[in-house]
């Protein structure tokens, strides 16, 4: 079983100091019988000089627990390689406690202790790896980004510097700088010294921006150019392990693992380890980019939206001036036809006054766009509102006899369409004061109702109404001319029934 297992058997006469190993012991410590002098002090020569002292340490407690003895130590072999040894003894006493002799085991765990570090190890950059995802994921900002892994990296690897370069576009690679870094205290800075180096870009950076990984154990024992040991040597580097950051299929920057107090051999897990770090650099750089591109036309497009806004409320501001002025010459007019017909016959005065309340009617338009945030679309409930009760004050009308019942939902109306169904309103409710209301009483009622993309106006009255055979389209009467012909510019169609009184109903599309 124990040839099986490959364990070595070791007996030490403690008082004479005479240790005997089988052929397995000299095959795990790599001596033979004829170079092996049988001693305890033979025996720690082959130790691993860090071990000596603890494996005394551990020879003494049991001697005086007078316990077993189990203890994992490391060995030199002649070749200069290092096994781990497991070891496992028994301690035999005389009737005083003094220790006699120490019988045991020792077998190689070499293979099993790489296993163990290659699983930490593993672990290791994967909880480094982890890390570095989530901080390039939680920021934008390449500086937080690049600051924060490069002394990660420093720490992971023990190396001597990290850093990372930056390429200066439009310099084919000549000219950049170091862009963050992390450094040992006893080597010098190189963040932020601007770099000129032609060498490289005439010899490697094709190179790196085809995927080349640069590993140097000795710059001194190593195939650079001389220009380039050169320069890498005044900045202290000794060893270095190079990999490119590509962006958009060119050469952004490099990662720099510098050693500077020794020559270094790298392993190929740390190269694997830093292509997967470089491949979240890139993404990052990417993100980063993108961001800054988002985040300038987002500044363009504020700008932009600021210029406009300015420029609307100088629209806005020019438009109420506008119609501040169309109302005033509106009004201006109408005085006019006062004056100039002030004092003609009765029918011209009421010819005129019926231009009058026309011309007042389309001035309360522009009054009310004057007064509003709004200036494209009339609130057509408040226009209704003050329209009818300035005809009813013009025609001085008791509102005791004749009541006004509106029936209007809240709707605002283009400018384009609210001018004529304005003059409509105003038409269709001075005939019906005018005309329908024989004994001075009566009631008229205004609907405006939106069903689907239509809107439907309706204006009744409970007067006299109008004769059935009286051809209101092709009528003399000047205000059913208008009627119809405003109905014309809604695109709409205008229909008259009577019903104790006459109703007009007035349909035309929405203006989109």
């Amino acid at each position: 079983a124990l040839n099986s297992a490959q364990i070595g058997i070791w007996d030490w006469d403690i008082v004479n100091d005479r240790l005997i190993w089988d052929e397995r012991m000299h095959q795990i410590y790599g001596v033979s019988p004829e170079e092996f002098q049988g001693t305890y002090q033979a025996w720690q020569t082959l130790l691993h000089s860090e071990d000596r002292l603890s494996l005394n340490e551990a020879k003494k407690q049991g001697y005086l627990n007078q316990s077993n003895y189990e203890s994992e130590f490391r060995i030199l072999h002649p070749n200069s390689s290092t096994r781990f040894i497991k070891a496992y003894g028994l301690i035999q006493h005389d009737h005083l406690g003094n220790p006699l002799r120490m019988i045991g085991v020792n077998f190689d765990i070499t293979t099993s202790k790489e296993q163990e570090k290659q699983i930490y190890e593993q672990g290791r950059r994967e909880v480094l790896l982890r890390e570095i995802t989530q901080n390039i994921r939680l920021s934008l900002d390449l500086p937080t980004i690049f600051n924060t892994v490069v002394q990660e990296i420093r720490q992971f690897l023990q190396a001597d510097r990290v850093a990372i370069f930056y390429f200066e576009p439009e310099t084919n690679f000549e000219r950049g700088s170091v862009v963050a870094e992390s450094v040992a205290d006893n080597f010098c800075s190189v963040l932020n010294i601007p770099v000129q180096e032609k060498c490289f870009s005439d010899k490697y950076a094709i190179e790196y921006q085809a995927g080349r990984i640069q590993t140097t154990e000795d710059i001194y024992e190593s195939d650079l150019l001389e220009c380039h040991v050169d320069f890498l040597a005044q900045f202290q580097i000794r060893a270095n392990l190079v990999l490119p950051l590509v962006n958009d299929s060119r050469l952004w920057g490099l990662l720099c693992i510098h050693q500077c107090s020794a020559p270094r051999a790298w392993q190929t897990s740390e190269i694997d380890l830093l292509k997967q770090i470089t491949h979240q650099f890139e993404i990052a750089i990417q993100q980063a980019q993108l961001y800054k591109q988002a985040q300038q036309e987002l500044s363009e497009k504020n700008n932009l939206f600021l210029q406009l806004e300015n420029e609307l409320d100088q629209k806005k501001i020019l438009l109420k001036e506008i119609h501040h002025r169309v109302k005033n010459n509106l009004q201006i007019m109408s005085s006019l036809l006062y004056l100039q017909f002030g004092k003609a016959s009765p029918d011209i005065q009421e010819l005129t006054e019926d231009y009058q309340t026309r011309i007042q009617s389309m001035a309360l338009i522009h009054e009310q766009l004057y007064r509003s945030d709004d200036l494209a679309n009339i609130d057509f409930n408040e226009y209704i509102e003050n329209l009818t009760n300035n005809i009813f004050q013009s025609y001085s009308i008791n509102s005791d006899l004749i009541q006004l019942h509106l029936d209007i939902i809240n709707i605002k109306i283009p400018l384009e369409q609210s001018v004529p169904l304005g003059l409509i309103v105003h038409e269709l409710v001075s005939n019906a004061l005018k005309h329908a209301f024989s004994d001075g009483e009566g009631q008229i009622v205004i609907k405006l109702k939106q069903s689907g993309d239509q809107i439907h106006l309706t204006i009744k009255d409970n007067g006299i109404g109008i004769e059935s055979d009286v051809d209101l389209e092709n009528s003399d009467s000047l205000g059913m001319q208008l009627i119809f012909s405003l109905t014309e510019q809604l695109e709409g169609k205008n229909h008259y029934h009577f019903d104790d009184g006459s109703v007009f109903d007035v349909t035309f599309p929405v203006q989109i």
